[in-house]
């Protein structure tokens, strides 16, 4: 049974050091785990040649933007808090139906 191997290394590296980053750390550690599935994480956004090296390499990496990781953190409360709760209304049909 092959393991997935769940890896994050969340910085605000600049565009030109994530595709090293991506290749020693993601891929290094699935080949070292003999893992074939991994996670990488930034804050910022990932450059267009780091998305190109993981759609050609045969470990399925999972690439998290800062945008990806936010929306993530709100949907699952995660280091997030309500500020308000708004109620929608909606017409109940059937209190206005003669009967």
């Amino acid at each position: 049974m092959r393991q997935a191997f769940v890896g994050a290394k969340i910085s605000r590296a600049k565009a030109s050091s994530q595709l090293c980053g991506i290749k020693q750390c993601s891929v290094g550690a699935l080949a070292g785990k003999h893992a074939t599935k991994g996670v990488f994480i930034t804050t910022s956004d990932f450059h267009k040649n780091a998305l190109d090296y993981v759609k050609g390499v045969t470990h399925k990496i999972i690439l998290i933007n800062g945008q990806r990781l936010a929306e993530l953190m709100i949907e699952y409360g995660v280091g997030v808090s309500t500020v308000r709760t708004i109620a929608l209304k909606r017409v109940d049909s059937d209190y206005f139906e003669e009967g």
